[in-house]
């Protein structure tokens, strides 16, 4: 097979001619995992060997980092490449930095608040930006975009960013995201409702973080701060609400049973089963269950009212809830944990811990067409493949030798 090589818009040095061959050549059939040192050229690699199959065969690119800030460098080649050549690219960001009328708000908002007060607003018809969307004729990316350039083109306009850059990936050539987009099946579903992600190739880059940036995904964290304030809101703001109170204070005295054995015992962390902590409340499984969707609905109602009132919708009902939501049904699966952690001497946390990554992650890879995953530092090829459930794939490994006259030692004081 004759290798394409128009796309690549440097002179091949070391042996990157033998890793353009490699992708290009073995990414027809299988998965591709490649080993590659930083600083070797990776990115406008892969990108100059998938562009010509993936403009043939009319396959996007899902080019997926680690975190948003991140996005950015493929799409940063790919404006090189695009001097010679016609392909277009957006790097793609949540809400969280996308969204104009956040501005109004005079406090942090985190990702989960940000999306809340996004769908109360454009809910509520209180959202000119996404209102401002529908009197602007749809456009196609004619060059690669960075998200400060969409970003700052949708302000100048006063249109949602966020929901225009939706519309700008369906025909884009590249698509940079962060894990996310790949990982989150909540968010995943984003891009799947406007590209066939099937149809595309999926390159993971630094894919050494992948094991732990699937388990942060299930992860969950509540403390006995986090009870603590949820009982002052019913205090505050559902002061009939005297039972829901009582049930969060009988967890609340679950919670100080443990941190008392934790410091007895003198260890960091004990595991703690759900029967455990339904048994301390008197509770069966269905009448928790209840209790809790109790709660979180009084967190929603606290959220809408702090929206209304121009400030995050930040609430500790809301978290309790979610939490216990989303324990009742992973502790029922194996290899799901409930540890319970010495934050300080007064104050206990209650984690969600997901040991499944390499069961899950593979059925992730299934839905794409073909997926690469690059690295420096990915250890032994068969062991990584295990971790993210990989079942079929082609290892590479390159390097590069430096010449000593292209090195410099420098002795710093």
């Amino acid at each position: 097979m004759s290798i394409k090589a128009e796309y690549f818009p440097y002179k091949f040095k070391y042996d990157q001619e033998r890793f353009f061959h490699f992708l290009q050549k073995e990414v027809i059939e299988k998965n591709v995992v490649i080993s590659a040192p930083t600083g070797y050229g990776k990115t406008p690699l892969i990108l100059a060997a998938l562009l010509p199959i993936a403009k043939k065969e009319k396959r996007k690119i899902i080019w997926a980092v680690r975190t948003g800030t991140e996005t950015d460098r493929p799409i940063e080649e790919l404006k090189i490449i695009s001097k010679n050549y016609f392909v277009t690219g957006i790097s793609f960001r949540g809400k969280k930095d996308m969204c104009l009328l956040q501005r109004t708000i005079n406090e942090e908002m985190d990702y989960e608040d940000v999306t809340y007060f996004c769908k109360t607003k454009i809910k509520n018809g209180e959202c000119k930006f996404y209102t401002n969307l529908n009197s602007v004729i749809p456009i196609h990316a004619r060059v690669p975009l960075t998200y400060s350039e969409v970003l700052s083109w949708c302000e100048k306009n006063e249109i949602c960013p966020y929901y225009y850059q939706l519309e700008l990936i369906k025909d884009v050539d590249v698509i940079a995201v962060n894990y996310n987009y790949v990982l989150n099946e909540p968010i995943s579903w984003v891009i799947k409702s406007k590209i066939r992600t099937e149809n595309a190739f999926l390159v993971v880059d630094e894919a050494h973080n992948l094991q732990n940036a699937y388990s942060n995904i299930n992860t969950s964290k509540i403390t006995i701060n986090t009870i603590n304030n949820a009982i002052k809101e019913i205090e505050e703001n559902f002061g009939e609400r005297i039972e829901c109170s009582k049930f969060l204070t009988s967890i609340k005295l679950y919670f100080e049973e443990i941190l008392e054995e934790i410091k007895k015992e003198n260890v960091e962390d004990k595991v703690v089963r759900i029967d455990e902590i339904l048994n301390k409340c008197g509770r069966s499984y269905e009448e928790f269950e209840e209790e809790i969707e109790e709660v979180e609905a009084l967190g929603n109602k606290l959220r809408e009212k702090k929206v209304r009132e121009g400030k995050a919708p930040r609430s500790s009902l809301h978290a309790l809830g979610n939490f216990f939501t989303k324990a009742l049904e992973l502790t029922l699966e194996e290899g799901v944990e409930l540890i319970a952690n010495l934050e300080n001497k007064d104050n206990l946390s209650l984690e969600i811990f997901d040991m499944r990554s390499g069961e899950l992650l593979s059925e992730v890879w299934d839905k794409y067409y073909r997926t690469i995953f690059c690295s420096g530092t990915l250890g032994p090829p068969k062991a990584f493949a295990e971790t993210i459930g990989l079942k079929s794939f082609v290892y590479g490994e390159f390097n590069f030798k430096l010449r000593k006259e292209n090195c410099i030692s420098l002795v710093t004081l």
